[in-house]
């Protein structure tokens, strides 16, 4: 029975392979030939292992045709054409994405090429599968990681709707969405239905309308640059954001553009296609920009993706996300130089700031889980270097990074890399906050003196709470999750729970690199009554954050030095997360920050209890009045 089942899975492959041969033999190719051969022999070896029966001759045929053509274009057997690439849209593997008209690169002037012009990867461009082309697949990924998705409540204006972005921005079911393009009649066949007919130098919406506006691979079209950039600016939401993305020149110190550049041909051959009408000048362009009113937050491709991501996805390193912001237009009182108008100036921005422009909650994931929807929120991947997930959104392998020690610091990696990187990302930051993938802030619970953890299905709604955060943070130093009482001290909660070696290893590197926070720690650890905030999860403000992890970790890397985790099971090697979560509470005790306890909301998965036991000791604890095990 086997036997005739592998015969039927044989006969069944190569089938479809003759069928690709017959009708198109390069598809053979581009599918990956060699690892069709490769599964085609292996169970034609089964079946003549079985001393059963030979292959036919034409299915051998069809065998030693491909095996043929891999022989041809590579001696050892392997087909060049494998699939290295991977579309970030539709999640194909294919062997290489389609060149802008046939010719990629190869088909600009050497004027263009010598102004180091940077726009689309021509020459991974397409995706076969999808048809997407390489600045959506980078869009995609810059949004996803930055967590830029409109919300519920966004007005979006989106001009040249690309397809998967659209089907994206309407999946989130913003409260308008408007397509825009001067040619609406060119999305007729794409499936994008009710695209409006709209000249961006005339946009038909009052001021401060829309909360996201899209206008990419647009302006370099556009008759009147400035007047296009003042419509956007006109009609964007106060702290909105614009997605502006162009190509552009950075050799150039202005734009280029001369009106004796007539016809295509010539177009082509300066600008770098025929229905451009200018080369931006990356230099003027931001200059144009900030003269509108905008504040720029370029988002640089490195400092959120590692090396290979751009050649396995056919997108452009080179090309930065340019996400503006639309500050407060100044008073004509504000231009004047005296004092007093620089000080009005300065409160005028203060109070029109947008509490989305200053404030960010950055949240680690180490497993593919359901992401907030709220724009402050920003998941990163903590442990991403080591992990066997992709999942696509920021990750902690970037930039000035200690991802690989995930096994020891779990997602305080990741708040290494938020420590060391999130200026360069949002370099307006006032307010920070770190959250985890299955535990939030619970700011509009009326329950905040009852409970520590309330345990919800999936994440809850949490509009507004950027106001709530900045709110509460005018009042206060931090926010801290509500202290969890075990009916013993902390010191004896850790030596329960894990070595308390390690604890006092820790007591003894404070008292030798800062002998001043000796008494907060004995306090802390070895007061019977006290509770401590877990999770390592707290907001305050940008400075304060800073220097909370100026001193955390030079402890936790002579921690690393100095305890030997190579006896540890997998949880007790995350032996430096279990601490430098602790040690907040030392840092908070010493500089006896004002702070205000709000209750986590726990994620959890159907039939999960909170606090479940971890299989160290089995001693149990009381939290808030009901026996429960202690997890962490």
């Amino acid at each position: 029975m086997r036997v005739n089942q592998t015969k039927s899975i044989i006969f069944q492959e190569l089938e479809i392979i003759e069928n690709f041969l017959t009708e198109s033999p390069d598809e053979v190719i581009k599918e990956g030939a060699n690892y069709i051969f490769e599964r085609v022999k292996l169970n034609a070896e089964k079946i003549n292992q079985t001393k059963e029966t030979h292959l036919e001759p034409r299915w051998l045929a069809v065998l030693n045709k491909i095996k043929k053509y891999l022989n041809a274009n590579n001696s050892d057997g392997h087909s060049k054409n494998a699939k290295h690439y991977k579309c970030y849209i539709c999640g194909n593997y294919l062997s290489n994405f389609s060149k802008f008209n046939n010719v990629g690169s190869d088909g600009l002037s050497l004027f263009v090429k010598n102004l180091d012009w940077i726009t689309s990867d021509l020459d991974n461009m397409g995706c076969v599968y999808c048809s997407c082309h390489d600045r959506e697949r980078h869009l995609f990924a810059y949004f996803d990681r930055l967590n830029l998705w409109a919300r519920e409540s966004d007005k979006v204006l989106h001009f040249a709707p690309e397809t998967h972005l659209c089907k994206k921005i309407e999946s989130r079911r913003p409260l308008e969405y408007i397509k825009a393009d001067f040619e609406p009649e060119l999305y007729i066949n794409r499936g994008i239905k009710d695209v409006r007919k709209i000249d961006l130098m005339n946009i038909p919406f009052n001021d401060n309308y829309f909360d996201i506006v899209m206008c990419c691979h647009i302006l370099e079209h556009v008759p009147n640059l400035e007047k296009g950039l003042s419509e956007i600016y006109r009609v964007l939401k106060k702290g909105g954001f614009a997605i502006l993305q162009t190509p552009f020149s950075r050799l150039l110190h202005n734009h280029f553009e001369d009106s004796g550049i007539t016809t295509d041909e010539q177009r082509d051959f300066f600008y770098g296609q025929k229905d451009h009408v200018r080369m931006i000048s990356e230099k003027q362009f931001f200059e144009d920009l900030k003269k509108i009113g905008f504040n720029l937050e370029i988002v640089r491709h490195h400092d959120l993706f590692d090396d290979n991501f751009a050649k396995i996805h056919g997108v452009n390193p080179k090309e930065d996300l340019i996400r503006v912001i639309k500050n407060a237009k100044k008073s004509k009182m504000s231009e004047a130089k005296s004092i007093v108008f620089q000080e009005l100036e300065a409160v005028e921005k203060k109070i029109t700031k947008s509490p989305e422009e200053e404030i960010k909650i950055f949240v680690a994931y180490h497993k593919p889980w359901e992401l907030p929807s709220e724009s402050i929120y920003v998941p990163i991947h903590s442990g991403r270097k080591m992990s066997p997930f992709n999942l696509e959104m920021l990750g902690d392998d970037t930039g000035d990074n200690i991802s690989d020690k995930n096994a020891l610091l779990s997602e305080f990696t990741a708040w290494y890399w938020v420590w060391k990187n999130a200026k360069k990302l949002y370099p307006n930051l006032e307010y920070i906050g770190l959250a985890h993938y299955r535990r939030y802030f619970a700011m509009n619970t009326s329950s905040w003196n009852s409970v520590s953890v309330i345990g919800l299905q999936k994440i809850p709604n949490m509009n507004y709470y950027d106001e709530l955060f900045v709110a509460t943070l005018k009042e206060v130093d931090i926010i801290l999750i509500k202290p969890i009482y075990f009916g013993c001290s902390a010191k004896q909660q850790y030596s329960d729970c894990h070595y308390e070696s390690d604890l006092m290893c820790v007591k003894e590197i404070i008292h030798e690199m800062c002998p001043e926070y000796d008494r907060a720690f004995e306090e802390v650890f070895f007061d019977r009554t006290g509770g401590l905030s877990l999770f390592g999860m707290f907001v305050s403000k940008y400075e304060l954050f800073d220097k909370y992890f100026e001193w955390l970790f030079p402890l936790m890397f002579e921690a690393e030095r100095r305890i030997d985790v190579s006896n540890y099971n997998e949880y007790q090697t995350r032996v430096l997360a279990f601490l430098a979560e602790r040690l907040l509470n030392v840092y908070v005790h010493h500089h006896n920050l004002k702070r205000a306890y709000v209750p986590a909301y726990w994620i959890v998965e159907e039939g999960e209890k909170l606090f479940q036991k971890k299989p160290f000791q089995d001693k149990e604890y009381k939290m808030e009045g009901k026996n429960e095990s202690q997890s962490n």
